[in-house]
């Protein structure tokens, strides 16, 4: 589900592969995203939703979509869980990261896309 390509850390992939791996075989969720974000993030996006007043940032729960400008998702890819197995197979979503004022992203609540969450 994650491929290794030109511009990516070997290690760094493999590591991913591992931790989604032990994510899914743990959760066992029936939908599965991976994004790629161009440019380096941190920590910081942890739990972030957006800013009030153009500079304050705000952290909430239950969890927000991280409001990534969508310039900087390189790559988007949704997975459904395959019936019967414990294989996920690649299925049509709507964009997660999509452009809109960063108000509305305080109440984007990533159980308005994934109900399980």
């Amino acid at each position: 589900m994650l491929p290794l390509t030109e511009n990516d850390d070997a290690r760094f992939i493999a590591l991913a592969r591992q931790l989604l791996d032990a994510a899914i075989r743990g959760e066992r969720p029936e939908e599965v995203y991976i994004i790629r974000i161009g440019q380096w993030f941190d920590v910081k996006w942890r739990n972030f939703s957006g800013k009030v007043l153009g500079a304050l940032p705000v952290h909430k729960r239950p969890v927000t979509i991280p409001p990534f400008p969508p310039h900087r998702v390189l790559t988007e890819s949704h997975f459904s869980a395959a019936s019967g197995s414990e294989a996920f197979v690649p299925s049509a979503a709507r964009p997660l990261h999509i452009a809109q004022p960063s108000a509305e992203n305080l109440t984007r609540a990533i159980s308005r896309v994934s109900p399980e969450v």
